[in-house]
């Protein structure tokens, strides 16, 4: 009877040393419905902030419209048209104008139509002449679409802001004018508020990681998951330093637009990596990938941070320095849009397979996990490929701040949904019990013979 209790205890030791009230230590894994679910609202309404605040934010590239009425309608004609354009600052970096031509009657078919324009402009610095330009005949094919009154455009002019402030030009033009309504001058010149902007809301959300992130390492426990709390403490530092404060100050330093664009391509490969990683651990059930494997994913997503680079350091420098407008793809973008789009489906096939394969462990994670996948896939083809071929977003902050908003969002709030929800357990030990073994059969041996019988 005495070896039988005494195997008992060791039995109901051996249950109690396994025993966990808690086997997920993550805070979207033990949150109530309501925490989980609010948490992922207040998600979305953060992305909807970055998207309001991408539409009516100030463009990179400004236009301003000026329309004059035609007064010859007498076939083949020539008309003199005086524009102008003050209050130009040198951070405006270029100025040009491009005409176009509004016709009388939409329902005409589509043709080409031929134009000659000439101008002659003064650049001056308050009413003081500074440079002028007299620009030779120069001959165009504008074209009316069917059933639109507005002609393609031409260029008029296109001049470097280098201390002036003001721009007149008179243009000649010469053309077949008897269909013709109006004359549409578009001025274009750079703006450099929208890109200040864009990095303003950048530096906000990296002190929205970093407190998240402060709150993750106050309760971080290495003692479970170490590799999935080490790779939250890279991702959100990344995401922390993404921006460079000496690029709002300046501009229009290389050096500062080369660190912001190197800091930012960081970050993103380093998120792919984080996502791309998660996703395979849930999918597998493992703590963390083999050796051999993390090298090898590294080494991918490393390439493709350096083609991001290369890429984000020549968007940037067109946005900065150079005197063109933005609707044009470079050659680093269109290599870069092709890592884009294979990184977007294998992140999509993965997710499907973590879905199709997981054993019902890291349920919420996963479903926060697809969300995030599918909130910045969506970034990503908006961003990066949906852009290029519309191109006139290009001239807007849109297609960037979405981008870079959208990720560091789900950063923030990963790291606040993985942050550890429970202390530890302490060990069996130190936890009192209820049934003293070693008491029981030492009352059971001071009982007589006849007792120990009766109670057998």
């Amino acid at each position: 009877m005495i070896d039988n209790l005494r195997q008992e205890k060791d039995i109901d030791i051996a249950e109690l040393t396994v025993i966990q009230t808690n086997p997920e230590n993550f805070f979207c894994e033990t949150a109530s419905n309501n925490q989980f679910y609010l948490s992922i609202i207040l998600f979305f309404c953060f992305l909807l902030g970055h998207v309001i605040v991408s539409i009516f934010a100030p463009p990179i590239i400004s236009h301003h419209s000026q329309i004059y009425s035609n007064t010859a309608h007498n076939g083949n004609s020539t008309v003199d048209i005086d524009i102008k354009l003050s209050n130009l600052q040198n951070f405006h970096r270029f100025v040009g104008v491009n005409g176009s031509f509004y016709r009388s009657d939409k329902h005409l078919p589509s043709f080409d139509y031929p134009v000659t324009v000439s101008t002659r402009v003064n650049y001056l610095n308050n009413y003081s002449i500074e440079d002028f330009d007299s620009l030779l005949k120069k001959s165009y094919i504008i074209h009316f679409d069917q059933n639109s009154i507005l002609s393609s455009s031409f260029p008029v002019l296109f001049h470097p802001i280098n201390n002036f402030n003001s721009v007149q030009a008179k243009i000649t033009i010469d053309a077949d004018l008897s269909k013709i309504k109006d004359f549409n001058f578009c001025w274009i010149y750079g703006n450099p508020t929208g890109v200040t902007t864009s990095r303003i809301v950048r530096f906000i959300m990296s002190f929205l990681v970093f407190y998240f992130l402060m709150a993750f390492l106050y309760q971080i426990n290495f003692e479970s998951d170490k590799f999935i709390k080490i790779s939250c403490i890279f991702v959100g530092f990344s995401a922390v330093f993404s921006v460079n404060p000496i690029a709002i100050l300046l501009p229009e330093s290389i050096s500062a637009m080369i660190t912001d664009s190197l800091m930012l391509s960081v970050f993103i490969c380093s998120f792919r990596l984080f996502l791309f990683i998660q996703l395979d651990l849930i999918r597998t059930n493992k703590p963390q990938p083999t050796t051999f494997y993390l090298a090898g994913i590294v080494f991918l997503f490393s390439i493709y941070a350096l083609i991001d680079v290369v890429a984000g350091f020549d968007r940037f420098h067109l946005i900065n320095l150079l005197y063109t407008s933005l609707q044009t793809t470079l050659d680093s973008e269109k290599v870069l849009m092709c890592a884009d789009f294979i990184y977007c489906v294998a992140v999509t096939v993965l997710n499907y397979f973590a879905f199709k394969q997981t054993d019902g462990q890291s349920h919420r994670r996963l479903i926060f996990l697809s969300i995030v996948t599918g909130v910045t896939v969506f970034a990503t083809i908006f961003s990066h490929i949906f852009s290029q071929v519309f191109k006139e977003i290009l001239d807007t902050i849109i297609p960037l701040n979405i981008f870079i908003s959208f990720h560091t969002t789900s950063t923030a709030f990963i790291i606040f949904l993985m942050q550890g929800s429970t202390k530890e357990y302490q060990d069996i030990e130190d936890v009192p019990h209820d049934l003293d073994v070693d008491d029981q059969v030492g009352d059971f041996e001071l009982l007589n013979e006849d007792d120990q019988m009766e109670a057998i």
